[in-house]
């Protein structure tokens, strides 16, 4: 049986990187969220030598109309 350790890993995007990526998300009409997301699919997909992926996020589904929706 293996055992479980929880790791954390941080990726500072910065300087000329970071405007590439910028520039990328703006050509292709998507957030740098959408971006990360498509990595991170990409990585595990690679990762577990598979070409299916679930991965989710969780969105309170209200809408920005809403007053006070952001606290």
């Amino acid at each position: 049986v293996s055992k479980y350790t929880e790791r954390r890993n941080t990726l500072k995007i910065e300087g000329d990187l970071y405007e590439k990526v910028n520039t990328l998300c703006n050509d292709l009409g998507i957030t740098q969220n959408t971006f990360i997301q498509g990595v991170w699919g990409y990585l595990l997909s690679r990762y577990n030598n598979t070409q299916d992926v679930v991965f989710g996020s969780v969105v309170s589904g209200r809408p920005a109309e809403l007053s006070g929706v952001e606290d």
